[in-house]
């Protein structure tokens, strides 16, 4: 009962009391009737809960949550943002909101009681996908994020010669033996090898080679995570690649 309950002050803090969703329970989130104030898109159908991440994420001890919030934002802001909640007992009240900051796909790492959030997200537009990593950083007046790398495949834009470079895995490995965990990111990279001729330049089924993958690995020191010397030769090649 108790975790229903503060599920339900989670909900009135995020959508407003009078704004929950007669669908929205613990099982299945539906959230909020219309869009809450704090969005864009305020008072339209929608806002949805994708997920919810619990931590301490603004200083060590303090009980807090970060949800990805959807269905609020345009396009342009990746069609939602992320929220920051702190509970105060037996209830949570919301300490601020960012759009355009996803929280959908993330990884937790911990260090002296604060929690760092890696997180993946993908925006498409136009036929070509962008995929890309981000540590969120909660600072006193916004939701900030560093970019760690940032990838393009154009397979669906039917403009050759096409190309694919995608995240496919993120892990928390003490790579360093520090005991601090650190991010180790899989891609895959693959193209077409042979130039398209003029009559050819709108094929749209790609005719891609087997995929090689590439191992990306970020020392985390327990607030930032750096690229190691190999990693940071493989981003700036990865980058360049339908440039």
């Amino acid at each position: 009962m108790l975790e229903i309950e503060l599920f339900t002050t989670m909900l009135a803090a995020i959508c407003g009391a009078d704004n929950i969703s007669p669908k929205s329970d613990v099982a299945m989130i539906d959230s909020c009737q219309t869009c809450p104030s704090f969005t864009s898109n305020t008072g339209e159908n929608g806002g949805e809960i994708e997920q919810i991440i619990y931590g301490s994420f603004t200083a060590p001890g303090i009980d807090e949550a970060v949800v990805d919030f959807h269905g609020c934002e345009a396009h342009v802001n990746n069609w939602g943002g992320s929220i920051l909640l702190r509970r105060y007992e037996q209830s949570w009240s919301m300490v601020r909101y960012e759009p355009g900051v996803r929280s959908l796909s993330c990884l937790t790492f911990s260090q002296d009681g604060l929690d760092s959030l890696v997180c993946e997200h993908s925006y498409v537009n136009q036929g070509y996908l962008v995929n890309w990593l981000n540590q969120l950083e909660f600072e006193p007046d916004r939701i900030g994020r560093t970019e760690l790398i940032n990838v393009t495949s154009n397979t669906g834009s039917c403009r050759p010669p096409f190309y694919a470079v995608e995240i496919v895995e993120t892990q928390s490995q003490d790579v360093n033996n520090d005991g601090l965990s650190d991010l180790v990111a899989v891609l895959t990279e693959t193209r077409e090898t042979s130039s398209e001729n003029q009559s050819q330049q709108m094929r749209c089924e790609p005719n891609l080679p087997e995929p090689t993958v590439h191992q990306l690995t970020f020392l985390f020191d327990g607030r930032s995570f750096t690229p190691t010397s190999q990693t940071r030769e493989k981003i700036a090649y990865l980058q360049s690649i339908g440039n």
